[in-house]
This record gives structure tokens, C-alpha cells and sequence, in this order.
């Protein structure tokens, strides 16, 4: 009897390891769910924007690097804006693909991108609409945004202290050293949009010109001054 029962218990304790095993490997399939390279672009664009929206709140004073005196007892060294600082690269990195689970898939324009479902923190609400959310698709894009970093973070680290702007980073990270974006043809890159736009913006706001200003005269022809001036100014040489 203790032979069989012992028997039952293995047995029990086999079912229960392989019920376990295949959970996990299930769940290791939702989460690393395969994405297509345009999406993988799209994914890499998203994380460039969440870095550099970070960077942007981030506050500190600038950092003083000026240790030594030269023979004129002047300091030397450098001043180290806070926001390129190593510290603030790696506290931007240490959580920023966690964002990615506040993400849908759209598909504007004919080409996909990542469109947040949800405000970031101290920002107004907004309207989400063409975009498709997942809990499952979100695990996807930050599994896939852990990848980008753990390969490249490095990259990342020296173009945040570089104090590279966003299209900048977008250009160094996803089409030049991740390669996400590389080699694809998007119709529209994000950058050059925010650009257009910002420049629309510019030239909307812009004031009318003023119209009761004096009309600017055009400077004279030389050798035509005299065809110019009044009659009675004209002096007859004799």
C-alpha cells in the first residue's frame, strides 16, 4: 500500500509540474507575441518620444565638473547640463518601456504607428480614436521595447547626454544603430510631420503685416538723382 501511494504521488506531482510548465510556456507566448517590422519601428518611434518627454520634466541643477585650477588659478572642467547628465539617463531608462503598456496600434495614413490610450501624468485628457488596444498587444510593444534597450542602451545613454533633440534621437536609434526602421519606406516619419506642423503653426500665428506703415522707397539710381528732385532745387550752371 505505502509502495502504491508513494507511486500516486509521484504521479500527482508529475501532473502538476507539467501543468505549471505549460502555463508558463503559454504565457511566454501571449507576451512575446511576434510583430511585424513595421510595428517594430513603430515601437522604437514610441520609445524615443517617451524618452524625450521624460528628459523634458526632468529637474536638477546643472552639474559642476570644474575640479581642477590652471597656473592662473582659474577653475577648469565643464558644466554638465542637468538634463544630459548620466544620472538623468539612466533614471529615464531605468522604467520608460513600462509606459508602453498605455499603447494602441494605429493604422493612419497607411502606415502603422502607436497612439497612446491614456494621458501622461499632469497632462489633459485625450480622445483616443482609430486606435486598436490589447492588453496583449501592449505586452507585445513593451517586450519588444526591453529588447530594443537591453541591446542598444548604450546608444541611448550617449544620445540623451549628447542632448539630442527627438528627431535626432529617432535618427540615431531606430534607422541607424537598432535598426528598426531601417530600410523601410514610411510614407510620413513622425519628426518631419511635427515639423511641417509646427512650422503651419508658426505661420498661422504669425501677426498681419502692418498697413499703415510708410511704404519702403526703393534706394535711388545712381547717376538719376537729379531726374528725381524738384525744379526749383535744380541749379543751372552757367
Amino acid at each position: 500500500i505505502a509502495r502504491a501511494m508513494g507511486r500516486i504521488r509521484r504521479l500527482l506531482l508529475a501532473i502538476v509540474v507539467c501543468c505549471v510548465l505549460d502555463f508558463g510556456s503559454a504565457k511566454l507566448k501571449i507576451k512575446g507575441k511576434k510583430l511585424d517590422a513595421e510595428t517594430k519601428c513603430a515601437v522604437c518611434e514610441a520609445l524615443v518620444d517617451e524618452i524625450q518627454h521624460k528628459i523634458s520634466r526632468a529637474q536638477g541643477m546643472d552639474i559642476d565638473m570644474r575640479w581642477w585650477l590652471d597656473p592662473n588659478g582659474k577653475r577648469q572642467g565643464k558644466v554638465i547640463p542637468y538634463k544630459q547628465s548620466e544620472l538623468v539617463a539612466i533614471e529615464t531608462l531605468e522604467d520608460v518601456c513600462r509606459t508602453m503598456k498605455n499603447y494602441g496600434l494605429s493604422k493612419a495614413d497607411g502606415q502603422k504607428s502607436l497612439g497612446r490610450t491614456a494621458a501622461r501624468e499632469g497632462e489633459d485628457s485625450i480622445t483616443v480614436s482609430n486606435v486598436a488596444m490589447s492588453s496583449k498587444a501592449a505586452e507585445s510593444f513593451q517586450s519588444e521595447c526591453d529588447a530594443i534597450l537591453e541591446l542598444n542602451e548604450e546608444i541611448a545613454t550617449k544620445s540623451i547626454m549628447a542632448g539630442e533633440d527627438w528627431p535626432s534621437m529617432e535618427q540615431t536609434v531606430c534607422y541607424h544603430e537598432a535598426g528598426k526602421c531601417r530600410g523601410q519606406t514610411r510614407k510620413v516619419k513622425r519628426w518631419e510631420a511635427a515639423a511641417a506642423a509646427a512650422a503651419a503653426k508658426a505661420a498661422k500665428d504669425a501677426p498681419p503685416p502692418d498697413s499703415t506703415a510708410d511704404p519702403i522707397k526703393p534706394p535711388p539710381v545712381p547717376g538719376r538723382e537729379s531726374e528725381s528732385a524738384p525744379a526749383g532745387d535744380v541749379k543751372a550752371e552757367l
